[in-house]
Formats: C-alpha cells, sequence, structure tokens
C-alpha cells in the first residue's frame, strides 16, 4: 500500500504543475514545467521498479 500511495503522490502532483502552468502561469513558463514533469515522471518510474523487485525478492 505504501508504494501505491507514492506512486499516486508524484502523479497529483504531475497533474497539479500542469494545471498550474496552465491556467495561473498562462502557459509562461511551460518549458520549466515540462522538465520538472518529465523528471517526476522518471522518478516514478524508478520508484515502480523498486517497488517491483523489492516485492519480486523479498
Amino acid at each position: 500500500m505504501r508504494h501505491i500511495t507514492g506512486l499516486y503522490i508524484i502523479m497529483t502532483s504531475i497533474f497539479f504543475l500542469n494545471y498550474t502552468s496552465v491556467f495561473l502561469l498562462n502557459n509562461n513558463y511551460s518549458g520549466i514545467i515540462g522538465w520538472i514533469t518529465g523528471i517526476l515522471f522518471l522518478v516514478g518510474t524508478v520508484y515502480f521498479v523498486a517497488a517491483k523487485r523489492e516485492r519480486l525478492t523479498g
């Protein structure tokens, strides 16, 4: 359950950043938000792989 919560937090932060960029910042910082979203996606992928590996080994 801990892994699902971590992935949910990463997913909601990606959506929050995108909506903030579009509606509050009028897409002025879309490049920076794109990079942050990409980094969060990679962090989520690493987190998922680590959780999957932990589940298989332990």
